[in-house]
């Protein structure tokens, strides 16, 4: 649970600092599978919310906030923190293992750092306009994949509810969580194997395009629906 600022810039500039504990690149703008590049602005944003994470090094978005996220990474590699476990970093405190989520009821004053930046109205109107689209086009009722069973046809929506909302139009997925009853955690293991997915099977990647076609093109709001990844 990040609960701080400085704790908020410690593991962003860990994460991105990883291809280079492992050896893999030199320099963290050097490895494609990160999101260095694009909150420095080298690469068009696909998963990454810079501006969430650029509200995190600075009070603006412009060069300075791209320069205290800089800052932030040398200042984390020359602590050659990025080259322990983390258990062993210095902000980790009270996890028992490197998968370990905390209660939200023991951190109840943690927010996501892109609050500042939605409108409540507007985030209401966009999802329940991206909710009505993705019913009518899945096959799949919000209801259902709310409930607490498991069969695959439900694992399947799950996912394709969690790749559309958060990896192609930008919806935070703590509120897909609420919307459908479950843990934040559970929403992140359905995009990550959704991602899996949409790189290895060419049936689920050319759904989820067509999909995203027919969300995106359906007459009515479409001018407020926030397609962030192409």
């Amino acid at each position: 649970m990040i609960d701080s600022q400085d704790y908020f810039r410690q593991v962003i500039s860990y994460v991105h600092l990883n291809p280079v504990a492992a050896g893999i690149v030199n320099d963290p703008a050097e490895y494609p599978h990160s999101g260095h590049s694009e909150i420095l602005g080298r690469r068009e944003p696909r998963l990454i919310d810079v501006s969430a994470v650029l509200v995190g090094f600075d009070e603006g978005l412009g060069p300075d906030a791209r320069g205290g996220y800089l800052a932030w990474v040398r200042a984390v590699a020359e602590a050659r923190w990025f080259a322990q476990g983390v258990e062993n970093l210095p902000w980790w405190k009270g996890a028992s293992d490197e998968g370990e989520i905390a209660s939200p009821d023991l951190h109840p004053g943690a927010r996501t750092f892109d609050d500042r930046f939605l409108e409540t109205d507007l985030r209401s109107l966009e999802l329940g306009a991206f909710v009505a689209r993705f019913e009518r086009h899945s096959d799949h009722s919000i209801e259902d994949l709310a409930s607490p069973l498991r069969s695959p046809d439900l694992i399947r929506g799950r996912i394709e509810l969690s790749m559309l909302a958060v990896a192609r139009y930008g919806v935070q997925s703590r509120v897909i969580a609420d919307l459908v009853n479950k843990h934040p955690a559970s929403v992140t293991r359905w995009l990550n194997s959704g991602l899996r997915m949409e790189r290895d099977d060419p049936e689920f990647r050319k759904r989820i395009d067509a999909l995203t076609r027919l969300i995106s093109t359906e007459e009515g709001d479409n001018a407020t629906m926030r397609n962030v990844a192409p």
